[in-house]
C-alpha cells in the first residue's frame, strides 16, 4: 500500500480515529482519578498581623481540609504538612470584610503530585478595630462577713492599676477590672490576701496588664 493510499484509508476513517483517541484519553484519566485516595484533616487556624487591627468576632480553631492523592503519598501527610492562616496585613482601616483562609504546604507536600485540596470554610467574614490602650483600677471583690464587732475601715489593692490592650470596642467598654472574690468571713485584724484580675469580656479580647 502506498502512503497516499494509506493518507486517503486514514482520510475515511478519521472518525473513528478520533473517537478511539478520546475514549483511550478518558479512560487513562478514569483509571488514574480512580487511582487517588481522600482523606480530611482538621488544621489549626492561625492569625498573621502586624498588631494594628485586631479581630473582634471569634474565629474556630480549625478548619477542615480535604487532601486528594496517590494512595502511597496520601498516607504520608498529616495536619503538620498544612499551615492554614488568616492574613490580616493586607487591611489597613477598621471594618468588616470576608477574608480568605490561606494554606502553606510542607515540601513533603508540595512533592506530591497529583495533589488536590479543598479547604472548609474558604472565608471567614471578620470584624477588624484598632488596637487601643487604657489604663483603669483595679476594683477588689469580697464575700463574707467579718467578725462581729468588726468593720472593713479601709481597702488597699496593688497593683492600683492596670494595663489593657484590645479591640477598641472591648477596651472602651471597661471601666475597671475586677479580681476574684476575696472571702473576708471572720476576720479580725488586718489580713493580706492573694488574688487574680478576672477578664469578664466574653470573647477574651482584653490582655491585662499590672502597673507595679
Amino acid at each position: 500500500m502506498t502512503l497516499s493510499q494509506r493518507l486517503e484509508k486514514i482520510k475515511e476513517n478519521w472518525i473513528a480515529i478520533i473517537i478511539s483517541l478520546v475514549a483511550a484519553t478518558f479512560l487513562y484519566f478514569y483509571y488514574q482519578i480512580n487511582q487517588l485516595q481522600t482523606t480530611s484533616l482538621y488544621v489549626p487556624l492561625t492569625v498573621e498581623s502586624d498588631g494594628s487591627l485586631l479581630l473582634v468576632n471569634n474565629i474556630p480553631q480549625t478548619v477542615k481540609i480535604t487532601v486528594k492523592g496517590k494512595q502511597e503519598e496520601i498516607s504520608k501527610i498529616s495536619d503538620r504538612d498544612i499551615t492554614a492562616y488568616l492574613n490580616l496585613n493586607y487591611f489597613y482601616e477598621p471594618g468588616k470584610y470576608n477574608v480568605p483562609i490561606n494554606l502553606k504546604l510542607s515540601t513533603v507536600a508540595e512533592r506530591m503530585n497529583p495533589l488536590e485540596i479543598k479547604i472548609k470554610p474558604e472565608t471567614l467574614d471578620l470584624q477588624l478595630e484598632k488596637k487601643t490602650i487604657e489604663y483603669v483600677p483595679v476594683s477588689p471583690q469580697l464575700i463574707g462577713t467579718v467578725a462581729s464587732g468588726y468593720e472593713i475601715s479601709s481597702i488597699e489593692v496593688e497593683p492600683k492599676n492596670v494595663r489593657i490592650v484590645g479591640p477598641y470596642s472591648a477596651v472602651t467598654h471597661t471601666t475597671e477590672i475586677e479580681t476574684n472574690a476575696v472571702d473576708v468571713s471572720n476576720i479580725t485584724e488586718d489580713t493580706e490576701f492573694d488574688s487574680y484580675f478576672v477578664n469578664k469580656n466574653k470573647r477574651k479580647q482584653l490582655n491585662v496588664f499590672p502597673l507595679f
